[in-house]
């Protein structure tokens, strides 16, 4: 798979110039990485199993400002077209970055000011292919911690 092949899934595509539970997991609290992996797998494992519109539904509202519901749940479901079902996942990376506010003359679309969490994984996909994918998570002014969006390249 080549690294140009990149879907977009919300912001992750903006965040990506930088650079996911059984079912659809509302926010959590956290501060140890094992539960954004934990969380970050559960979500894929959702997403592979054609559960996108849950996922939206209890993502970050900041994300649900850029990426509207019927856009996320047609493009999850492009994006095993090609490659199948994932059949394993590593965790390769974990990154926690901090947005500034945009500057004010700031072109383009820009991620809005706060925390993230992107957990990247290695995956092997059904038809032998891999790939890495990405859940990115946002801390929300509630203290709770949403997806906010999913890359695949």
């Amino acid at each position: 798979m080549c690294a140009s092949t990149l879907l977009r899934f919300g912001p992750a595509a903006v965040l990506a110039a930088m650079l996911v539970p059984a079912q659809a997991q509302p926010g959590f609290q956290a501060n140890d990485p094992n539960t954004f992996v934990n969380a970050a797998q559960a979500a894929l494992n959702d997403m592979s199993q054609g559960k996108a519109e849950d996922i939206w539904k209890e993502a970050s509202a900041e994300m649900k400002k850029i990426d509207k519901r019927s856009a996320f749940v047609k493009n999850s479901a492009e994006r095993y077209k090609d490659v199948g079902p994932a059949q394993q996942r590593v965790w390769v990376a974990i990154n926690r970055l901090v947005m500034p506010q945009p500057a004010k003359d700031a072109k383009g679309p820009q991620p809005p000011a706060g925390q993230y969490v992107n957990v990247t994984f290695l995956s092997q996909f059904a038809n032998n292919r891999s790939g890495f994918e990405r859940v990115t998570y946002f801390l929300d002014p509630d203290g709770q911690w949403r997806v906010m969006g999913f890359a695949l390249r």
